[in-house]
């Protein structure tokens, strides 16, 4: 049966579904999208985070048993005795055991200090002894990056400063015989991200009856 012209069944779709249908699809991609960027920048944000962890760590593990194992050692020269371990609130230097897989094993003179926002760790093997105590001696040392950014460190001392003084905090050092018996380090990035509070337990401690290393003067420091 033959229907008539008007009553035939419509089997496409007009242009307004057509445009309809295209809206929405466009939509949905949008939404898909922004989920899956929004995922991908907060995989990107955490991985960082975490990495930026990992590395807060490392960098907290390897100060806490570096200044573990300072050594007590003493080097006379011609206006007395001098211990090797020099610190402030903001640097500190002395001597230590560095493993092999970092420096290739034995004694070092090492500095920790923050310069250009980072924290830099500074070593040279403890052999020239004439110049041990100089300004510039860490000039043309080794040095790693352990951090950054960071806009300071603050180390505190706690100990008998001197012969006549308890045992109490110190902002600097300056016991010519002995180590101190806890050191306080903090770390400040500026970004809000505090760092734990180091406290660290000295293992080797100069005190009377103990003996310590001591570095003998040079001959040109006896002849003068």
């Amino acid at each position: 049966m033959i229907q008539p012209f008007g009553a035939r069944r419509q089997t496409g779709f007009t242009l307004l579904e057509v445009l309809v249908a295209a809206a929405l699809f466009s939509f949905i991609l949008v939404i898909l999208y922004s989920a899956l960027f929004s995922t991908g920048l907060h995989w990107r944000t955490s991985e960082v985070h975490a990495h930026r962890n990992d590395n807060k760590r490392l960098a907290l593990s390897f100060i806490r048993r570096v200044v573990k194992q300072a050594l007590p050692i003493i080097r006379q020269d011609a206006k007395g005795n001098q211990l090797l371990f020099q610190g402030d609130a903001y640097s500190l230097k002395f001597v230590t055991y560095l493993p092999a897989h970092h420096a290739g094993s034995g004694i070092y003179y090492i500095k920790f200090e923050v310069e250009n926002d980072e924290l830099l760790f500074k070593y040279m093997p403890l052999t020239r002894v004439k110049a041990m105590l100089e300004e510039d001696i860490f000039v043309d040392a080794e040095t790693v990056s352990l951090f950054e950014p960071v806009e300071e460190i603050n180390l505190g001392y706690f100990g008998q400063d001197s012969a006549n003084a308890g045992p109490a905090w110190h902002e600097e050092w300056n016991n010519k015989t002995r180590l101190p018996e806890l050191m306080r380090f903090q770390v400040s990035t500026g970004s809000g991200e505090p760092w734990p509070e180091l406290s660290i337990a000295l293992r080797s401690q100069a005190v009377p009856g103990q003996l310590a290393l001591i570095l003998p003067r040079e001959e040109a420091d006896v002849e003068s």
